[in-house]
């Protein structure tokens, strides 16, 4: 067991001494602005946070190698780590303004800042980051130190891009076993790459090409350049942060709003295809069952939604397709751009049902997006359309068509992806109504507003019917930060940190080795 945490401290290690890494290279952001206020509190941040990741480091030398359960556990620990030291600077930064140093000219501690002044309003802020989530307690994200902004931005697209990596590392490095079987996904990123830091280099370089395109043209569309830096990173990893009060509604631009819909569906398609069509094969962008199924429920649900917005009584007509198109596919990616602010208020609950169900199916697997994902819906699906349907056809005609691999789809294979998309799925389900159940029981709202807060934390989302905020009580703000944590870890490895955490990491004594 000893060795076994050395294995994973020495992990977390190297990961804190990035984070930590990337807090002082933040201080740039300050130079440029001239927010030499913020610049103690990036330090010391950082000194803390490359402090903790050096002794890690140093204490998990000659460790054993890691394995597949080293990696799942490390993952469990690394979100909920990084949520808490991703805080430090903003909550940091907020205590210096509110201490005022002469010697640092501080601005007035404004109604923003004032929330960040809480350890938990900026763990919650730090949590909603690294998960891609994009659910926040700032008030006005305009009246952020531009620097806060920036380290807001760059959490979520590391902490975007990361849940692919690990992915990648997980399936391509470790040994089989029933976790890796649940965490592994078809049309993923194991097939990029030969090896796998090939696979890592090659996920980073379409991911930073994804950014840079999006940035052009969102500054291209109108938006400011600073802006466009922001909302171009966490629009490519789906993680919804923005800079602006009230989200994309701030602009009212139609133009803008066309560009980020194809950002947002971009960042939930797996980086295997973007990887293909990027060297020229673009057949792979149509070729790929996942990408399809996700453009048919791009237009699906755009058409359902819409419709929906067009026959209620309260949403402009004209603006029914555009709203209805811009909050689905945003629901669906995972994103949580918004640009209405009446989702609570004002959508029937039809169509907030819609969202809450696209929430929970989530993006590509592969992709930075959340929910239980493409593939895994695909699965349910065509695997009950058999089981409903099987005994009406003969013997001979009753092989399935679930996973549509490479020739022929097997009995024992189609029902093994279908058995493993029901256990995700259904954990999934039981763990969102175990939070709507925490929520309700804090807070005083209906039960369809509540569901949908829950199902946009756990989705990873970040779209907003007007719960959340700082006046929420601690205990909401708690249930919600949980929800993201198992969203974004999509159940497994949270699994595999409890089972450590009660039985070790050997065998199970429980288990018969016959079973």
């Amino acid at each position: 067991m000893w060795d076994d945490a050395r294995t994973i401290g020495g992990d977390l290690g190297t990961l804190f001494v990035l984070l930590g890494g990337l807090m002082a290279g933040s201080t740039l952001v300050a130079a440029v602005w001239g927010e030499w206020y913020v610049v103690p509190g990036f330090l010391l941040s950082a000194a803390l946070t490359g402090a903790l990741g050096a002794v890690l480091n140093r204490w998990g030398t000659d460790a054993p190698d890691t394995d597949t359960a080293h990696g799942l556990v490390t993952a469990a620990l690394a979100w909920l780590a990084s949520g808490a030291l991703c805080s430090l600077p903003i909550l940091l930064v907020a205590w210096t303004v509110a201490i005022d140093p002469r010697w640092l000219s501080t601005p007035e501690l404004d109604r923003t800042l004032v929330v960040f002044l809480s350890p938990i309003n900026a763990a919650f802020e730090g949590m909603s980051g690294v998960t891609g989530t994009g659910l926040t307690m700032a008030l006005d994200e305009s009246a952020l130190p531009a620097t806060i902004q920036w380290w807001r931005s760059l959490v979520q697209w590391i902490g975007g891009v990361g849940v692919v990596v690990l992915a990648a590392a997980i399936v391509l490095t470790g040994e089989s076993g029933s976790f890796r079987e649940l965490y592994e996904e078809k049309s993923a990123v194991e097939s990029i790459g030969s090896s796998t830091a090939e696979t890592l280099r090659a996920i980073w370089w379409v991911f930073v090409a994804l950014t840079v395109g999006s940035v052009i043209a969102l500054w291209a569309a109108g938006m400011p350049a600073w802006q466009a830096i922001n909302h171009g990173m966490t629009g490519i990893s789906t993680g919804g942060f923005t800079t602006t009060p009230q989200g994309i509604a701030t602009y009212g631009d139609p133009v803008i709003e066309a560009v980020l819909v194809p950002i947002m569906t971009l960042g939930a398609i797996s980086f295997a295809v973007h990887y293909y069509a990027l060297r020229g094969n673009v057949r792979a962008l149509y070729a790929d069952r996942q990408t399809r199924w996700l453009l048919g429920l791009v237009g699906f649900g755009t058409l359902a939604v819409g419709g929906l917005l067009f026959a209620g009584p309260f949403v402009e007509r004209g603006d029914a397709i555009r709203f209805g198109a811009f909050q689905f596919v945003s629901a669906l990616t995972c994103t949580g751009f918004q640009t209405d602010t009446t989702l609570g208020t004002v959508w029937s609950i039809e169509a907030q049902l819609m969202l809450v169900a696209a929430m929970t199916v989530g993006g590509a697997s592969g992709s930075t997006a959340g929910g239980i994902k493409v593939v895994r819906f695909m699965s349910l699906t065509k695997g009950s359309l058999y089981r409903t349907t099987e005994a009406f056809y003969p013997d001979r005609d009753r092989t399935p068509q679930i996973a549509e691999a490479e020739g022929e789809a097997t009995v024992d294979h189609s029902s093994s992806e279908f058995d493993q998309a029901a256990a995700v799925g259904l954990l999934w389900i039981f763990l969102l109504l175990f939070g709507v159940i925490g929520l309700l029981l804090v807070l005083d709202q209906p039960l369809e507003v509540v569901l949908f807060e829950v199902a946009s934390a756990q989705g990873n989302v970040g779209l907003s019917a007007g719960v959340t905020g700082p006046t929420m009580p601690d205990a909401a703000k708690a249930v919600l930060m949980a929800n993201m944590w198992i969203g974004r870890l999509e159940i497994i490895p949270v699994i595999a940190l409890l089972r450590v955490l009660l039985k070790g990491f050997g065998p199970d004594p429980d288990r018969d080795d016959d079973d």
